[in-house]
């Protein structure tokens, strides 16, 4: 089987990412569990999103002009918007995942050359 594209590589991701939407919204809604040291240092994890960011610039799937950095800030503002969708209006989880990866295909993507 041929390796995936960023781009599928990237909506997998997000689509993992997801799934932990009921824990992660637990983490962040309870204050006390934040405040373990080392917080704000990147871990492995975030090194290896940063890396499939930066091969999607280079396969023409996300604008280069958009920092690693933000598309990744981006992709977690969706997520937690999308969990929060879920939550507060009963959207179904997977209308508000499509939401989420449709938004951000079309935030990040490439213009063309």
């Amino acid at each position: 089987m041929p390796a995936a594209g960023a781009d599928e590589a990237l909506e997998r991701v997000c689509q993992e990412y997801f799934e932990l939407g009921e824990v992660l919204l637990f983490a962040f809604e309870n204050p006390q569990i934040q405040e373990w040291t080392d917080r704000e240092k990147e871990t492995e994890s975030d090194k290896a999103l940063t890396r499939l960011i930066e091969r999607a610039h280079a396969e023409g799937v996300v604008d280069p002009g958009l920092p690693a950095t933000w598309v990744s800030e981006t992709m977690w503002a969706l997520l937690y918007s999308a969990w929060q969708y879920a939550r507060n209006h009963g959207a179904a989880k997977h209308a508000s995942l499509d939401l989420c990866l449709r938004t951000f295909k079309k935030a990040t993507a490439a213009t063309g050359p």
